[in-house]
């Protein structure tokens, strides 16, 4: 039986994802959502759907079918490499950006603090001339 490709790179990615969440989940909970991760982490690793065959549907671009391996296991090591490759991505490209947003929110936090502690320096100041004017 001939699986052609179907499920193009992001959807690929998105369906080993919510099917290796799906697991996780469905061995603590219930053993349909073991099933279920199941069946979409292998249409996600194959980038075969058999619904989307039957509904004519189809994400993976032309390249992607031109280039997808026969041999299932080939392609689901390459696909499951490919997920691997591009979750560490994202993992570091969301590690740079909180590093971005702590070195932000650590300036405003210096900055507020030297802004309160002007205000409080004036303010002692002030009480302290009160303060020596009462006593005159």
């Amino acid at each position: 039986m001939e699986l052609e490709r179907n499920v193009g790179r992001t959807d690929k990615n998105i369906r080993i994802g919510i099917g290796i969440l799906l697991i996780a989940i469905g061995i603590f909970k219930s053993f349909g959502l073991i099933l279920l991760g199941i069946v979409i982490l292998a249409t996600g690793l194959l980038s075969f759907c058999g619904l989307y065959k039957f509904l004519g549907i189809n994400t993976a671009s032309k390249a992607e079918r031109q280039s997808a391996k026969a041999d299932l296991s080939d392609r689901a090591s390459e696909n499951f490499n490919d997920f691997k490759q591009e979750a560490v991505e994202t993992a570091q490209e969301l590690k740079e950006k909180a590093v971005d947003v702590a070195k932000d929110v650590k300036e405003e936090a210096t900055a507020k603090t030297q802004e309160w502690k002007a205000n409080a320096n004036e303010a002692a100041a002030e009480q302290a001339k009160r303060t020596d004017q009462t006593k005159s």
